[in-house]
């Protein structure tokens, strides 16, 4: 199977007018269960809105502006073309810092993410080494703590996701709770921000072992469950979140 961009590219996705406001932007973010829309001025792309910069809005103001897309934050993209190689995209996406948008001849053909990269790391078998790729870098939350508070944790180290600990005589782990929980779970219902975060965050957890993950075994496991986070588990414990982007650069290098 080939390895280029061309295979692997989302040659739909969703994208909307720079005068939409951010509430139309989201409503087709939920009802389409994405995190990124492509946002277009004069047919042109000028940014992506992401589940990041609704994270940050919440973080902030506590509720999403209902203003135009067009002054909104938007997170800039990188131009690769259909024929660049999966492991050019990838390198791409970890030394740029940014989303990747495909492009020839000018013309918008799509975009290619961090869950797309690692369908072709499944696909070429590819099992690159973790070393130095996976941290304790890690944070956490309890069950009672209120839904704003876990977005303002998750906006202020810029990380995707918290664990959610229960206490029953000593701190468990009980679900995990992601800026994807945020936009299908809290948004769509106008769940109020003081709720308590672990009756909306995903339980149980797919997790896997420290000591024995491997890249080829996330990748199945993240593709299989349409996940884009993976806790690690120590000694009954939660050492780790591996994440899509992770791996993506585990195979850059």
């Amino acid at each position: 199977m080939g390895s280029i961009v061309a295979d692997y590219v989302n040659s739909n996705p969703i994208v909307m007018k720079s005068n939409n406001s951010f509430h139309e932007a989201l409503r087709v973010m939920e009802s389409n269960r994405i995190g990124n829309c492509i946002i277009l001025e004069d047919q042109e792309p000028i940014g992506i809105l992401s589940e990041r910069e609704i994270l940050w809005y919440l973080a902030f103001t506590k509720e999403i502006p209902n203003t135009p897309i067009k002054q909104v934050i938007l997170q800039d993209f990188e131009n690769i073309t259909p024929r660049n190689s999966m492991l050019k995209a990838a390198k791409a996406m970890i030394q740029s810092k940014r989303k990747l948008l495909v492009f020839e001849n000018d013309k918008l053909l799509g975009i290619i993410t961090a869950t797309d990269i690692i369908r072709a790391l499944k696909d070429l078998g590819v099992n690159s080494s973790l070393k130095g790729i996976i941290t304790n870098r890690i944070y956490s939350v309890d069950y009672f703590d209120s839904i704003l508070y876990g977005i303002k944790v998750m906006q202020k180290h810029r990380i995707g996701s918290v664990i959610v600990n229960k206490k029953n005589g000593k701190e468990i782990p009980f679900g995990i709770f992601s800026e994807r929980d945020l936009l299908n779970k809290i948004l769509p219902l106008q769940v109020n921000l003081d709720e308590n975060i672990g009756k909306f965050c995903s339980t149980p957890m797919i997790t896997s072992d420290l000591k024995t993950i491997s890249t080829a075994e996330a990748v199945k496991i993240m593709l299989s469950n349409n996940i884009k986070r993976l806790p690690l588990k120590e000694n009954h414990g939660i050492y780790s979140i591996l994440t899509a982007r992770d791996l993506v650069e585990a195979w850059s290098k």
